[in-house]
């Protein structure tokens, strides 16, 4: 089969398409021959060596929408031929096999590229809003990132969770108008995110911050809580910084910091993907998630796709058209 595999740690020249085995489903395990892959900063970060325990060659891709081309044993509930959408760890290829319980039937959900955007980005900001920090009613949610893969589909995933009012932030100016119109109330500059808080919500605070700055910023984004707060960190450009968090502080002011990671979730609780996969589609069905995807490139120009992400200039998901095989 054909798959874009990464054939040393470096730039995006190193993301090459080339022919490797294709896969056979395990037990437990569903193959899916794959049509459209969601391209995520984390590939980046596996591309350049970043990320632990990979070692090229390697196929990356964590979400991807299909066909089931094949059911290994035990599983029940995919039919050969129908739609699916899965979180994966090889989606850059005509097929891929996945642990069925990270896998969820599309029935007939309409817009392939979109569904790719699901089992990783939009289940991430599902997961960190409604499991970990409990989105409430009424309360105020913090994005960074607010334009990228996950932000723009957070904004909408709170909106629909019940947040009154959104917030974001940006690198770049260019970004802001982008962001501002997938619900945002307020998107701003990064570097002096913590002062537009504190203007905004007359110094309350917001109730929830997803941070994936790193570093710092932290820190920082514990300076934006209101009373209760919670700040639920997923990642940073390059998963190696550290942060000091002030215990006593969060103690005093009720504050929380929690992390995420979709991968170790994927294999700690994989019981918790399916519902949250179908919680997005079903508000995506209601209209009240649209998608992100802004810019589509065919498998054998998957190290440009990864250029444009690396570059910061890129905007809503990125994915990958792959050819039947």
């Amino acid at each position: 089969m054909r798959a874009a595999q990464i054939t040393a740690f470096g730039g995006p020249e190193v993301l090459r398409e080339t022919e490797v085995p294709a896969p056979e489903p395990l037990a437990g395990q569903i193959v899916m021959a794959v049509e459209t892959a969601g391209v995520n900063f984390a590939e980046v970060l596996m591309r350049q060596g970043k990320m632990p325990g990979l070692r090229p060659p390697v196929v990356p891709g964590l979400e991807a929408a299909g066909r089931v081309a094949a059911v290994g044993e035990g599983v029940r509930g995919f039919t050969p031929g129908a739609p699916v959408a899965a979180f994966t760890f090889s989606g850059y290829a005509q097929f891929a096999a996945v642990d069925a319980r990270l896998a969820v039937p599309l029935g007939d959900f309409p817009d392939t590229a979109f569904a790719a955007t699901v089992p990783c980005a939009a289940v991430s900001g599902y997961l960190m809003l409604d499991h970990l920090a409990r989105l409430r009613q009424g309360e105020t949610v913090l994005i960074h990132g607010a334009a990228g893969g996950v932000g723009g589909l957070a904004a909408q995933i709170a909106r629909a969770l019940g947040a009154e009012r959104v917030l974001g932030t940006v690198g770049r100016p260019g970004k802001a108008e982008y962001a501002a119109g997938l619900g945002y109330d307020e998107v701003f500059d990064r570097q002096d995110f913590t002062s537009a808080v504190a203007d905004l919500t007359k110094g309350r605070g917001v109730d929830v911050v997803l941070e994936m700055l790193g570093g710092e910023h932290v820190t920082r984004s514990l300076d934006a809580l209101a009373p209760g707060g919670r700040v639920v960190y997923f990642g940073d450009p390059d998963f190696a910084s550290q942060a000091t968090v002030p215990v006593q502080r969060l103690r005093s002011a009720n504050h929380g910091v929690l992390g995420f990671s979709l991968g170790g979730l994927a294999w700690q609780s994989p019981g918790l993907w399916r519902p949250a996969a179908e919680s997005v589609l079903r508000l995506a069905r209601e209209g009240r998630l649209q998608s992100t995807v802004t810019g589509a490139y065919p498998l054998s120009e998957a190290s440009a796709a990864h250029a444009l992400l690396e570059s910061g200039r890129s905007v809503g998901k990125l994915v990958l058209q792959i050819p039947p095989a």
